[in-house]
């Protein structure tokens, strides 16, 4: 026999492990006895198997270990007489003593097949506690997937707020341009009655673009089926020209703009109209101005 070939074909991790054959592990067993070097390379074997389930061995309760090693010691006492049996009892010293001698073999059989057995138990607690860390790591990347994705969310929020800001700052920037231009007229509308001597509005109008903003310095809110309504005095006219309708408390558009007037707007003036504005003046003028 080429004992190191025989040693390395795998025989030997397969015994311990149990999953030989009984042929196979007859041949093995009696090359124990013959060849030391076997022998040893089985012991060896078993030995790692031990430490391997040591390394990742769990304490078991006192008394399921107890029921452990209650139910392995049963597998060499539970059985029936078989014709082996009556061999044994009917053989010669000499084959008694064969017999015995071949016992030492089976018993490390057996010592690799209990081995294996918590090799078994270890890798399922091992198993079990892999599966638990995986659904952790399941349940820790769902919920940073969720944040992951409201943070998404938050940040399209952000940066569509940042463009109205943007927009609003620009508008605002071009406004104060607008307003700087030696073109642009800032006509002060007081109030034109002693009962309306508080009432103020401001009118920036700019003849070569002809754009027209008002302010609502101070004007009171009208009831919910009112409206201001400004107007143009214009010269060559002989009605006010409308100049449109503004809403009051509109933070977003402090500066409204109104309809565009270019040369011969003498003068502007606010009544208080229906909703929607007319077509001319129906009310007293509130406030009024001229543009020079």
């Amino acid at each position: 026999m080429d004992v190191q070939r025989y040693i390395s074909s795998g025989i030997i991790e397969s015994y311990v492990a149990g999953l030989v054959s009984e042929q196979e592990a007859k041949e093995l067993q009696e090359a124990m006895l013959q060849y030391p070097e076997v022998k040893q390379a089985v012991d060896a074997c078993q030995q790692d198997m031990e430490r391997y389930v040591q390394m990742f061995s769990l304490q078991p309760p006192k008394v399921v270990k107890e029921k452990i090693f209650e139910l392995i010691n049963s597998d060499d006492l539970v059985g029936h007489v078989t014709a082996e049996d009556a061999t044994e009892k009917s053989a010669s010293p000499a084959m008694k003593a064969y017999t015995v001698a071949s016992e030492f073999p089976e018993e490390e059989h057996t010592d690799g097949a209990r081995s294996w057995r918590w090799v078994a138990a270890a890798a399922i607690i091992l198993l079990l506690i892999s599966a638990g860390f995986n659904y952790k790591l399941y349940t820790d990347k769902s919920e940073l997937d969720s944040k992951y994705q409201a943070l998404q969310v938050e940040q399209s929020t952000l940066m569509a707020k940042n463009q109205v800001f943007q927009t609003k700052l620009s508008d605002m920037d071009n406004m104060m341009l607008w307003m700087k231009d030696p073109a642009t007229k800032k006509v002060m509308l007081p109030g034109a009655s002693k009962d309306h001597s508080d009432y103020l509005a401001t009118v920036y109008w700019n003849p070569s673009d002809q754009n027209v903003y008002i302010a609502a310095n101070n004007l009171p809110e009208p009831n919910a089926d009112q409206q201001y309504q400004l107007w143009a005095i214009v010269k060559g006219q002989k009605e006010p020209m409308d100049a449109g309708v503004f809403n009051m408390k509109d933070l977003e558009h402090p500066m409204q703009k109104m309809k565009q007037f270019g040369d011969g707007v003498i003068a502007f003036a606010i009544t208080l109209e229906k909703k929607g504005g007319s077509e001319k003046p129906t009310m007293p003028i509130i406030v009024a101005g001229k543009t020079s």
